[in-house]
């Protein structure tokens, strides 16, 4: 486990990674403060629970993955789930980071190498008054963040969708197929994640004045607009996308309709070549005159003029 920890001393903010000063800090016990822990292991669970007294149902979560966002509230602390999105490889992923909140401290844990967390502190780092506002401040920053990151995510599916759109019209292939299938995998993400990060936002913003306070609460509610407004363009998404496959299901249909059409034509063609090549191709010598120069000139016309007559009839009827 690696831990860093923000505090504010003497109205200046604090940052150390040091085991030792951590310790000293968190034995004074006053102050507010930020501790982050990264890399949280099964050896580390004890500590948390020893040192903070937090509720062991959700320092056992800690160590559970996947867990949906959700809001709890234990005597003494509340307790926070969050999910933000990542676009790795044009794909989305979701990663977690659990938060502790009192009165006078956060504590968040999170997985190795975070960026939303890294910025997170250089926002805490460049704001000198910002945890001298709350430990529910830098709270704050961490779900704006997160909203952040849904924004993020939402504007890189516009962009795959506009090049979707534009790709089933023009050359609907196999590959177009599955990025409509992996748009749809990272929309069922972000609509897992963010509809119930908005109801754990709305039940912490009943916490003002006390856990949140009243000059921080304008804030918690901004956030949980905007995670009302990602639901809303998740949803619109998936209707665009769904959209998207239903042309390429259309797109595809009319080309199989095409390429049949011309194989019907083609074989059509060559329907009365080989009526009339299997007639005159025939043993029976008294029945054609193989010898007559004026048959084999009718013959040999028959063949030229049978599919040129059908070209121009087809051509008439609109079929090419």
């Amino acid at each position: 486990m690696r831990a860093t920890l923000f505090y504010a001393r003497n109205g200046h903010l604090q940052r150390t990674d040091d085991a030792a000063q951590i310790d000293a800090v968190l034995e004074a016990g006053t102050g507010r403060y930020w501790l982050d822990l990264e890399s949280f292991g099964a050896e580390d669970q004890e500590w948390l629970a020893r040192r903070f007294k937090f509720h062991p149902l959700a320092v056992a979560d800690l160590l559970q993955p996947n867990f949906r966002p959700r809001f709890e509230e234990y005597e003494g602390h509340l307790f926070l789930i969050a999910h933000w999105i990542k676009i790795e490889q044009r794909e989305l992923t979701a990663h977690e980071i659990e938060c502790f909140l009192t009165q006078e401290y956060l504590v968040t844990v999170h997985g190795s190498a975070d960026a939303l967390v890294e910025r997170v502190r250089k926002t805490v780092e460049g704001d000198n008054a910002g945890l001298t506002r709350g430990a529910d401040r830098v709270l704050y920053l961490i779900l704006d963040a997160v909203a952040d990151s849904f924004f993020d995510a939402t504007d890189f599916v516009d962009d795959r969708i506009d090049d979707l759109e534009a790709g089933v019209l023009d050359a609907p292939d196999r590959g177009t197929l599955d990025q409509i299938f992996g748009l749809r995998r990272g929309l069922a993400l972000m609509r897992r994640y963010s509809s119930p990060l908005r109801d754990a936002i709305n039940a912490l913003m009943g916490h003002e004045g006390g856990y949140v306070h009243r000059g921080n609460a304008i804030y918690f509610r901004d956030v949980h607009n905007l995670m009302v407004t990602v639901h809303e363009m998740v949803d619109n998404q998936r209707d665009l996308t769904t959209g998207v496959l239903d042309v390429y299901l259309s797109s595809t249909s009319n080309r199989l309709n095409d390429v049949v059409k011309r194989l019907t034509i083609v074989a059509n063609i060559f329907l009365p070549i080989s009526f009339v090549a299997g007639f005159f191709g025939t043993n029976f010598v008294s029945l054609i005159p193989y010898d007559n120069t004026v048959v084999f000139v009718v013959f040999l016309a028959t063949l030229v003029l049978a599919p040129v007559g059908m070209l121009i009839w087809f051509w008439r009827l609109g079929w090419l």
